[in-house]
Order: structure tokens, then C-alpha cells, then sequence
């Protein structure tokens, strides 16, 4: 399962299913554990318990 919500960017179906699809989202606007906003993509890192990560770009 993925969140719909995660790093502070509310995930579409389209995001979903390219993040499971490819492992990766696009670049997008998202909060990092310090809550301050970087640019970066959600990586998939764990397909059966939907675990994702923050790369910064």
C-alpha cells in the first residue's frame, strides 16, 4: 500500500501508479524530515509494504 500523502505531497492515481510502475515519481515539490521544502522524487523502496524515500534533486 502507498500512502496517498507522503513528503508532504498528496500523491494522484497517475503518481501511484508510475511510482510502482517505474520505482520512481516525477520531480515534485516535497518536505524533508527537517520540514523544510526541497525539489526531489518519491523512490519506491519496498513494493510489498509500499515503503517509499525522499531523493533530493
Amino acid at each position: 500500500m502507498i500512502w496517498k500523502d507522503s513528503f508532504g505531497a498528496a500523491l494522484s492515481e497517475r503518481d501511484a501508479r508510475q511510482l510502482v510502475e517505474q520505482g520512481s515519481s516525477d520531480t515534485m515539490s516535497l518536505t524533508d524530515d527537517g520540514g523544510g521544502m526541497v525539489q526531489g522524487r518519491l523512490i519506491l523502496m519496498d513494493k510489498s509494504t509500499g515503503k517509499v524515500a525522499l531523493e533530493q534533486a
